[in-house]
């Protein structure tokens, strides 16, 4: 990795990789509350966006700032609206605080918790890689378009 940005990288695969295990615990203990698992397209869709972080994390990896900070940035508001409106703004079963009273219920809302505060954070690096590219930073087609002077002619 030859990134003008290694921290970000790192904090990028720690985010990226924590919010992907944290996401399959909390799929794991959905299933063991009622009213168990969302329909199979919700859970598509948060698989479908997950597999997308990873991807925009191999893309910061590669120093493609913009086409990586894109994909991070979309595929974490995508994921925070989806726990926003699943477990915070209603007040059904599937809220963290109408969850029903078992021995998942609090693992039920520490997940639901960490994935939102992951969320935010990987919305924070999407944006930070944005701003990279935006300075010009990340940028290898235009390392490879870069006009230098010809031979003999003072820039």
């Amino acid at each position: 990795m030859n990134s003008p940005h290694p921290a970000l990288v790192r904090l990028a695969a720690v985010v990226v990789v924590a919010h992907v295990a944290v996401f399959a615990g909390h799929l794991v203990v959905v299933a063991r509350i009622p009213p168990g698992l969302p329909p199979p397209t919700v859970l598509v869709l948060a698989t479908a966006v997950n597999i997308a972080a990873l991807l925009g994390l191999i893309l910061l990896w590669r120093s493609r700032f913009g086409a990586a900070g894109a994909v991070i940035l979309v595929s974490m508001v995508v994921m925070l609206a989806i726990g926003v409106v699943a477990h915070f703004a209603g007040s059904g079963p599937e809220s963290v605080f109408g969850v029903p009273a078992s021995d998942w219920a609090l693992w039920f809302r520490v997940t639901a918790v960490a994935l939102i505060v992951l969320e935010v954070i990987g919305c924070w690096i999407g944006i930070q890689a944005l701003l990279a590219r935006g300075r010009g930073q990340g940028s290898r087609a235009a390392d490879q378009h870069a006009v230098t002077p010809a031979r003999g002619v003072r820039p």
